[in-house]
């Protein structure tokens, strides 16, 4: 295998990696500020809408994350991890289905890839 393969399979690990673990921080943090948010039956509103601009923000840390490390083809490189992410947050969906409403499941699947791919457009911007 060689370097520029290892190199954008490791960028785009490192993007996931990236992601989960600020979202696991993000929603550890919305647990400790508003737990009222969050309980065994699910979120209120607001509990779902920090998760959703959370899940953004994240999306977005680690589409840079890959793009920063990828060595060429930056926007390919935070797509394919938006894609990795879209098929784990599918899974997540079906599984936690009855912990949501619908128009939350259906906004955070449509944001996943545009926000991986808008941190990797923001690494190409700073690369021009």
């Amino acid at each position: 295998m060689n370097s520029d393969v290892v190199r954008s399979l490791f960028a785009v690990a490192a993007g996931f990696a990236a992601t989960n673990i600020l979202s696991l921080l993000a929603d550890n943090a919305f647990r400790a500020l508003v737990p009222e948010s969050f309980s065994e039956q699910g979120h209120d509103v607001r509990g779902l809408l920090l998760t959703l601009a959370a899940n953004a923000v994240c999306g977005i840390a680690g589409g840079y994350v890959t793009a920063r490390i990828a060595s060429r083809r930056h926007l390919l490189h935070a797509t394919a991890l938006g894609i990795m992410m879209l098929v784990f947050s599918i899974a997540a969906t079906v599984f936690f289905w009855d912990r949501a409403p619908v128009w939350f499941h259906l906004t955070t699947l449509a944001l996943t890839v545009p926000a991986a791919m808008l941190g990797g457009k923001i690494r190409i911007l700073q690369l021009t």
